[in-house]
């Protein structure tokens, strides 16, 4: 195997550029360019009516919904916090043990 700089046809191309300045190439600039094609705004296609009874249920909760008023027979979903989840579940088990005691059953624990 023969290295590059001792092949003869290198050699000639070193000896040539020995005496020129290296080329420096720029590092880190940025490029800033801005968009040459804007795409067109689309028209708005007229409302049809919706005879869906699922879609226009779900607009008047919305509307409601929004306006504060609910239907005093819907009933309103709570959010429980997961330590009073635990609690209950805790006085359940509890009241189950005790509950069972009373009745002289074997309670698997």
């Amino acid at each position: 195997m023969i290295r590059l700089y001792e092949r003869e046809d290198w050699q000639a191309r070193f000896a040539v550029s020995k005496n020129k300045k290296p080329l420096l190439l720029e590092r880190g600039f940025r490029v800033r360019m801005q968009p040459t094609f804007t795409p067109p705004k689309l028209p708005k296609l007229p409302k049809k009516d919706n005879h869906d009874s699922f879609a226009q249920a779900a607009k008047q909760r919305m509307a409601e919904a929004k306006a504060g008023k609910a239907k005093p027979d819907d009933e309103q979903p709570t959010i429980t916090d997961i330590r009073t989840m635990k609690r209950r579940a805790e006085q359940q088990r509890h009241s189950a043990k005790t509950q069972a005691k009373m009745e002289g059953e074997d309670v698997p624990r």
